[in-house]
């Protein structure tokens, strides 16, 4: 029996889309594709550290791509030539809705040396009136016990911050890193948005 199991049917988001082509210098055909075919405005940085520039603006493109060259360069901790091509946000969750209806046309990206750099999925929990900060507390500190017990390498930390509690297992630096966090979010709820305070599930 075929898995009917889906983000959507889970209520998971895709909030972050990353490929890294190696070898690729050039985002002009991929930015140029997204624009025409899907509406993407997109911005190139010359290195992680270097300043967004626009490379296609149109006013009536709703959704944005970013393009990051990366140069072999040991001194400056580059290691690795090649292109990242990067969708965030809601711009990540449409990307993903146009690869499950099968829009998208992957040789555009020369799958012979594309990979999927990272993936980010979130689970956003709406707030409930019987729900208490004490017990959201105390479901961090026993989570924290339980990982920093089984895990030598994977540690686990929670605070309180000015936006509220968060829970943070792994390094952001590492292939799995997760986070649980209070979070006022906008929902569309079809003919209008809201405001709703919620705990969100990240990876």
């Amino acid at each position: 029996m075929l898995n009917k199991l889906t983000f959507k049917s889970e209520r998971l988001v895709v909030d972050y889309l990353s490929f890294n082509i190696t070898g690729c210098k050039d985002p002009g055909p991929i930015a140029n594709y997204l624009s025409d075919s899907f509406g993407f405005n997109s911005v190139v940085k010359e290195t992680f550290q270097g300043k967004s520039e626009d490379l296609i603006f149109k006013i009536t493109n709703g959704y944005k791509v970013s393009f990051i060259k990366s140069t072999y360069n040991p001194e400056s901790n580059s290691h690795w030539t090649g292109l990242i091509v990067r969708f965030s946000g809601e711009n990540g969750e449409y990307f993903y809705s146009l690869v499950q209806k099968k829009l998208f046309d992957w040789s555009i990206f020369d799958l012979s040396c594309t990979n999927i750099g990272r993936l980010d999925l979130y689970y956003f929990r709406k707030s409930k009136s019987t729900d208490q900060d004490d017990l959201l507390e105390l479901f961090m500190e026993n989570s924290c016990e339980k990982v920093n017990a089984k895990s030598k390498r994977k540690k686990a930390s929670w605070k309180r911050t000015s936006r509220g509690l968060i829970l943070r297992i792994g390094n952001r630096s590492n292939s799995n890193y997760y986070r649980v966090y209070q979070k006022t979010k906008q929902i569309n709820q079809g003919a209008y948005d809201e405001m709703s305070r919620g705990v969100e599930f990240e990876l």
